[in-house]
């Protein structure tokens, strides 16, 4: 499985046209796969804006599109009244309680994230991923200082990151608040490759334009 290291530029493609775009273009146009980008859109709480919901994009502009095959109301289900009884090897064939995925990993594994952070596996608890799995940073820092105070985050100090777990020590680690690491987002707008950052996104922005022109799916409304 290819790990994708989401970079500043990345995320900030993605919070300017993940609202007005398609998910599937958005991945063409960015080379990451498309699960990735609802996953990452997901964690920074990307929503698409009501004009993409509105346009012909979103597929459901005249409210009528799979209309013919919906259920009516006061429609009566063919199978009501009736159990559902599965033969030939179906019982067989089913997943048995305490079946693992081929994705699970046991407790003490290490793994990339898509953010480019190495996570540790704690836990077989079920329920959100938080209760199995903890950046690495974030526990050398807990082991030795205790929890993170509220409005807090760890990083990594300048130069310093590394996916190593064994070279996560807690001499390359500091605290810091929310309001320490917004200023430190700013330095990139006094960046000398800020003015490249910013034609690679209308670059990026013309070219999910053009696709989106040029898509199949966009028929004429006249």
């Amino acid at each position: 499985m290819t790990i994708h290291a989401w970079s500043f530029i990345d995320e900030y493609v993605l919070r300017r046209v993940y609202p007005h775009y398609r998910g599937e273009d958005i991945a063409v146009v960015m080379g990451i796969p498309l699960r990735k980008i609802y996953a990452k859109a997901k964690r920074l709480g990307l929503t698409k804006s009501d004009e993409f919901f509105n346009g012909p994009l979103s597929g459901r502009t005249d409210g009528a599109r799979g209309s013919s095959t919906r259920f009516k109301k006061g429609n009566v289900p063919w199978t009501k009244g009736t159990n559902y009884n599965a033969g030939g090897r179906s019982i067989e064939m089913r997943f048995k309680g305490g079946h693992r995925p081929h994705t699970w990993l046991p407790v003490g594994s290490y793994r990339l994230n898509a953010d480019g952070y190495v996570e540790l596996k704690f836990a077989d608890a079920p329920g959100r991923y938080d209760l199995r799995w903890i950046p690495v940073h974030r526990k050398v820092w807990i082991d030795a200082n205790g929890p993170v105070p509220k409005g807090h985050m760890i990083v990594f100090k300048p130069g310093t990151k590394t996916v190593k777990p064994e070279e996560i020590t807690i001499d390359c680690l500091e605290c810091i608040d929310m309001a320490e690491n917004a200023r430190r987002n700013d330095m990139w707008l006094n960046n000398p490759e800020w003015a490249q950052l910013v034609s690679l996104k209308s670059q990026i922005t013309r070219r999910v334009n053009k696709i989106i022109k040029e898509s199949p799916c966009q028929t004429s409304t006249n």
